[in-house]
């Protein structure tokens, strides 16, 4: 029953943490600006990249750009620029070295997990799959994915400094 009770308040414990620093980054995460990933190659996306001449047989008649071709004697296709996500793969130093904290501050563990998070919120929010560097939460897209990673870097290692 004993132990029952101390699991019981260390998840609690874990569970107010872990949603904090979701908070936390969460509010960082609304600051931050968005990019995108151009290939610079022709391909599926929503980005104009370039014209090319109509290839008959390749192409299709109904992907002619009738407004560029109506300029010339050429049948011309607008091609799209290629967009991909990336994958980003985080790393939170969660070693003793890490739980260094000034007078009335949070920890630099704490510092560093929010960061993270809030880096891996707004890269999820822009299309990007994220992940933690070790091979136990691979890349992926879903706030349940980022609630994972947030529940991961609460957690503290007894080790005095990180071992790669």
């Amino acid at each position: 029953m004993n132990q029952s009770l101390t699991i019981h308040s260390k998840a609690a414990q874990l569970a107010q943490t872990a949603g904090d620093l979701l908070l936390q980054a969460e509010h960082l995460a609304r600051a931050m600006t968005f990019g995108e990933h151009g290939r610079r190659k022709a391909g599926l996306g929503d980005h104009f990249w370039q014209y090319r001449p109509f290839q008959n047989g390749i192409d299709r008649p109904r992907s002619i750009d009738h407004r560029r071709s109506a300029k010339q004697d050429h049948d011309f296709v607008r091609e799209l620029e290629w967009k991909t996500p990336q994958a980003l793969h985080f790393w939170v130093d969660a070693a003793a070295s890490m739980r260094f904290a000034s007078k009335g501050q949070y920890q630099k563990h704490h510092r560093a997990a929010v960061l993270a998070l809030a880096l891996a919120i707004a890269a999820e929010k822009a299309g990007e799959r994220v992940g933690l560097s070790d091979p136990s939460l691979p890349p992926s897209r879903s706030k349940a994915h980022i609630c994972r990673m947030a529940e991961r870097f609460v957690t503290e290692e007894a080790e005095d400094y990180a071992i790669n």
